[in-house]
């Protein structure tokens, strides 16, 4: 009777992986197609804002992009608490030119609630969705005209005036998310947001002026503060990288080392070492995250030491085990080399 009910279970299982599949290419489609309908929607958000309600413009957009936020795409780098404070000051601090020509507000605390969120909703838009979508150059074109004012010609000729400053800020904030995470350049905007309403400008040729000044200002320093920041971290690796290798290819003694640097806190970068001085031995590691708990969950009372010539100065490994878990891991998946094994070294 048994074998009389395989067939019937076989077409039944049959049955539930097509209608799964039905379901996830239906799912698929609609996605494409409401990810292909973003002009359609940007040119709503901006007729909703400038004749009906800003209210309801941003509903429109939050309602268009967080579903696609959700289901995928969205690039969303590992944002470090530094940067959170740091970039956001910096928007700030690179209009500071501007600030001669500033008069003070006196806004309500819901029109400060509503500028923070309304910041906020734009980024996961055009920085979290359209920035993967269309790039850098094209989201801010669009968070440019997006900000234009169709209630009148008086309204659009004065928008228009400051159109470049919103396409600088678009590239800024697009900088931001694409280093980082479009949830920093939703902190950054925010601030920014919240000091447009606290403060304004007059509306004059050289304040536009001065304002594109202080945007271009602005966008240098981001970019320079990530690059710097980038540099930094992969200095860092490449230290670690370096030293893991030559460990692994069995080292040098102690008075290789010094013959090769006659300052003993100075080493070179190919006789990075390991400290000496420290108790603790660094098992091999593997690739498996089981391993590579086994490998530091009990060497992380005293810091591994490294020390390189030309810098004059130690970095260490963190104490955790799952912060060297993390850096043992990105040196690993650094693509310049690989590394699965440190050899532990007694002191002496």
């Amino acid at each position: 009777m048994g074998l009389l009910q395989a067939p019937d279970k076989v077409a039944h299982e049959e049955e539930k992986c097509g209608r799964y599949y039905i379901f996830r290419s239906t799912f698929t489609c609609v996605r494409v197609t409401l990810e292909d309908a973003w002009p359609l929607v940007c040119l709503a958000y901006t007729a909703a804002a400038s004749t009906l309600s800003p209210t309801l413009a941003y509903i429109l957009l939050l309602l268009y992009a967080a579903p696609l936020l959700k289901t995928g795409g969205v690039r969303d780098r590992r944002t470090r608490r530094r940067d959170a404070v740091v970039v956001p000051l910096l928007v700030l601090a690179g209009h500071l030119p501007a600030a001669g020509f500033a008069f003070s507000y006196n806004p309500s605390a819901v029109s400060l609630v509503f500028a923070a969120v309304s910041g906020i909703v734009e980024e996961m838009f055009f920085r979290g969705f359209l920035l993967e979508k269309a790039g850098l150059a094209i989201q801010a074109f669009v968070f440019a005209l997006t900000h234009l004012s169709l209630s009148d010609p008086v309204s659009l000729v004065l928008t228009a005036l400051l159109w470049p400053h919103y396409f600088a800020l678009g590239l800024t904030f697009g900088v931001i998310a694409d280093r980082r995470s479009w949830r920093l350049s939703a902190a950054a905007h925010a601030a920014y947001n919240v000091a447009a309403v606290t403060y304004g400008l007059p509306l004059e040729l050289r304040v536009v002026a001065v304002l594109l000044a202080a945007d271009m200002l602005n966008l240098l320093f981001v970019t320079l503060y990530f690059h710097t920041a980038r540099r930094v971290m992969y200095n860092k690796i490449i230290l670690l990288r370096n030293c893991l290798n030559f460990r692994l290819e069995g080292g040098c003694t102690d008075e290789e080392d010094e013959k090769s640097s006659p300052d003993s806190s100075v080493r070179s970068s190919s006789h990075c070492f390991l400290d000496p001085t420290s108790p603790a031995t660094v098992p091999a590691p593997t690739l498996p995250e089981a391993g590579f708990r086994r490998a530091t969950s009990h060497a992380h009372t005293v810091p591994l030491r490294l020390q390189v010539r030309g810098r004059g100065r130690a970095t260490s490994l963190p104490r955790s085990p799952n912060k060297r878990l993390s850096a043992y891991r990105r040196v690993y998946e650094a693509p310049s080399g690989s590394i699965n094994a440190c050899r532990s070294r007694n002191p002496r």
